[in-house]
């Protein structure tokens, strides 16, 4: 919610602030006391959920229907299954501490939409006759 939301429907920012603060928290802490399985299915959860709200930014409040979102969101998914099976790591718990597959993920990321780019641009200006 953004301060002009909240202005909007009378909601202090402090409110939400503090609303936000007490959930990070919550978030910080469950994984101490909950087991594994269901610390992986909050994960998959709120994965799922960036997704969605990806999709309901362009297609609920623009009308847009694009499916940049999934073919990012599979290229993360295969980086991710490559990492694990060429590189042996069996939680990837363990590869959100490593600072290179950070770097590595934006480099791979960055390839990725160079290549989706141009072919974006080639099918746009073979459309319109440009040469």
């Amino acid at each position: 919610m953004t301060m002009v939301m909240a202005a909007a429907t009378g909601t202090s920012i402090w409110r939400i602030t503090i609303g936000s603060a007490i959930m990070l928290v919550i978030l910080a802490i469950l994984p101490q006391l909950v087991e594994p399985y269901q610390t992986v299915l909050l994960t998959y959860g709120l994965i799922m959920a960036i997704a969605a709200l990806g999709f309901n930014l362009l297609l609920g409040y623009t009308g847009l229907l694009s499916f940049g979102h999934s073919a990012y969101f599979g290229a993360g998914a295969y980086l991710v299954a490559f990492i694990m099976r060429d590189f042996g790591v069996h939680s990837m718990e363990l590869c959100i501490h490593l600072c290179l597959l950070l770097l590595c993920s934006c480099a791979v990321c960055r390839l990725y939409d160079r290549h989706m780019g141009d072919r974006a641009l080639t099918v746009r200006h073979g459309a319109a006759g440009d040469p």
